[in-house]
């Protein structure tokens, strides 16, 4: 198995994202036109308070393991 050359590599990657950035702007704007007629369903009330509650949650699952952790000596924690 012999390796690709770095040349011919880094074109084939160029050729790609040059492909993505040309094909986005169309996306966008088709996409956009799309959205502009619908209407939202997502409460605003709800966008704000999700991260709120993934961050309460993520603290209440670490708070048990982190009181559990503080009780054990280090040394007894590395045998």
């Amino acid at each position: 198995m012999t390796a690709a050359e770095p040349a011919r590599v880094t074109t084939a990657l160029e050729r790609r994202y040059r492909r993505l950035l040309l094909a986005y702007p169309r996306q966008y704007r088709a996409a956009q036109s799309a959205v502009k007629q619908w209407t939202p369903l997502l409460d605003v009330r709800l966008a704000a308070a999700a991260p709120v509650a993934g961050a309460l949650v993520g603290l209440l699952a670490g708070l048990y393991p982190a009181l559990r952790a503080a009780r054990v000596e280090p040394v007894d924690a590395l045998r």
